[in-house]
């Protein structure tokens, strides 16, 4: 999965606590001045400490919540505990899906674990 070489830094902000109640829970981050991607869902290396982390990205807005102002959140796959850094790292791969409107939360968590899949099994392209 082709990778950008410059990393990106983001500021962690709270986030409302929806992809945690979905089985998903992700970093949101204050999203960069200098970020000139469509909305859509990615592939992301994520650094935490010394480690690198597949993730999900998911930038755009969550029309199923009624929240229509853009998000910038990450799903680290295989991560474990909690992130306690105010900023994080990372680099966007490429571009899995276009944004789209789920009739139900059930329609949403199965196109979020399909989408993990598709990263997860492109990891090494």
């Amino acid at each position: 999965m082709g990778f950008l070489k410059n990393k990106m830094r983001g500021k962690i902000i709270k986030g409302i606590g929806k992809g945690k109640d979905l089985g998903y829970p992700t970093v949101n981050i204050d999203i960069p001045v200098d970020f000139k991607y469509e909305f859509g869902v990615y592939s992301a290396n994520v650094f935490v400490g010394d480690e690198k982390y597949l993730g999900a990205l998911f930038y755009g807005t969550r029309g199923i919540f009624g929240i229509e102002k853009p998000s910038l959140e990450i799903y680290l796959i295989d991560f474990e505990g909690e992130i306690g850094d105010y900023e994080i790292d990372f680099e966007i791969g490429n571009k899995v899906r276009d944004v789209r409107k789920f009739d139900s939360i059930e329609e949403l968590k199965k196109a979020i674990s399909d989408d993990v899949e598709i990263i997860k099994n492109n990891k090494n392209e």
